[in-house]
């Protein structure tokens, strides 16, 4: 097995979504508060997190799998 599929693997997977989810409920919170500087920080912030790149991988790579 290869080390980046082993790293691949060995990623906590839950924390990640966990993560992603958190950063999502603050977007949702300041929208509700109308502080729409902070809800695009934060959506800079997610595009550039890792566990959003993560998972957008996952999810990518479980796709092409089906196909």
């Amino acid at each position: 097995m290869s080390k980046h599929s082993e790293l691949w693997k060995s990623q906590k997977w839950k924390k990640l979504r966990q993560n992603l989810f958190r950063l999502q409920r603050r977007i949702y919170k300041a929208v509700q508060a109308g502080d729409l500087r902070k809800a695009r920080s934060l959506q800079k912030l997610v595009m550039k997190s890792r566990s959003a790149q993560l998972l957008a991988g996952d999810e990518t790579l479980e796709e092409w799998s089906l196909n």
